[in-house]
Formats: C-alpha cells, structure tokens, sequence
C-alpha cells in the first residue's frame, strides 16, 4: 500500500518546498480530448514546456515533449480515452561545477 505513496503528482506535492531541491509542477490528467490537455497546459499549474506521458509508463516510453502551442499536432501519438496521463514541467538539465 505504500507504493500507492509514489505517483509522480503525490511525490511532487510531498518534496516541494524542500530547500535545495527543485520539483517540477506535476498534474494528473485523464483527458477526452486534445483540446482539454491544451487547455489545462495553458490554465493548470503545469505550462509549456511540459512533459506528457502515459502514466504508469517509464524510461520515456510513450512521451511527447511539447515546446509550445504550436507542438499541438503531436498530441495525435496519444489516445485521448480517458486513460491517465501526467504533464510534468520540463526543467532544463544542467550541471552544476564547483572548482
């Protein structure tokens, strides 16, 4: 029961506001249609750029990277059945170097 505990949308309410560590906003969606995945990425807490996959999915199996409005088409990969989904904030990777 406590893997229940681990999706993507708890742990990133659980760890945010840790000092030192930066979460992406993550949402749970579970959409119909394109327009409503559209929608919540311009109104939700989760913005371009983001992150879709599938949730239950991992080592980026069924994810799309939309840049902006305009990566709209890409969303034809993806059944939009009801099946759940997480938009996940896209941070930049980048490294850190002390000398």
């Amino acid at each position: 029961t406590r893997v229940l505990e681990t999706r993507r949308d708890d742990v990133a309410v659980k760890l945010a506001g840790i000092p030192g560590i930066r979460i992406p906003a993550t949402q749970r969606i579970a959409p119909k249609s394109y327009r409503e995945i559209l929608d919540t990425l311009e109104n939700g807490p989760v913005r371009y750029p983001a992150l879709l996959r599938r949730a239950g999915t991992h080592g980026g199996v069924s994810m799309l990277l939309l840049r902006s409005a305009a990566d709209a088409s890409l969303l034809e990969k993806i059944a939009c059945d009801g099946s759940d989904y997480y938009l996940i904030e896209f941070v930049g990777i980048f490294f850190v170097f002390s000398v």
